[in-house]
Order: C-alpha cells, then structure tokens, then sequence
C-alpha cells in the first residue's frame, strides 16, 4: 500500500488503457476502478506524480471532474490487508 491515496472522478468512463497507464509509473502501488468514472490510486511521492497523471488524462482527452487527495485511514490499511472492512471483520468475528 502506497503512503497517499489520489480519488479521481473523471467526465466519463476510465478506459482500460488509461488504467493501465496509470499502473505504469513507478510511484503507482495500485490502482482501483471504483466505478466506471472513479478512479483511486495507491500511490508514494503523491506531489511528483500527480502532474504526470494529470497530463497523461489530458492527453488521453479524459477531463477531470475532482481530484482527492489522502492519506490511508485505518480502514484503508485493514482492507488492504484482510480483504475486509473493520466492520466486516467484526459480524464475522461473531
């Protein structure tokens, strides 16, 4: 898991180049397509990339609509680990 996290919302759907181009810089851990046009990034040295990711969207004629900035929360890093959020590790835990 990378140390920042980067929610992209584009214009329309994110096409599989684009997420694999993503994929492609060496700072990216990981890369989620949360729904069609969202995109979150696992990522390090987010304040180097980011202009690299942002122009390769330019480029690719996919307009942002929001970009989010984060660092992982706890449920961030528990996912990341067991495959479930707290909460469900916790109903099934009982």
């Amino acid at each position: 898991m990378g140390g920042d996290i980067i929610d992209i919302q584009l214009e329309q759907a994110a096409s599989l180049d684009i997420v694999q181009e993503l994929k492609k810089f060496k700072e990216v851990v990981d890369v989620l397509q949360l729904k069609p046009s969202n995109i979150r990034i696992y990522l390090n040295r987010v304040e180097e990339v980011i202009p690299k990711i942002v122009n390769m969207l330019t480029k690719k004629d996919s307009p942002i609509v929001s970009l989010r900035m984060t660092e992982p929360s706890l449920d961030d890093v528990f996912v990341h680990y067991t495959g479930l959020t707290i909460e469900e590790a916790q109903k099934s835990g009982e």
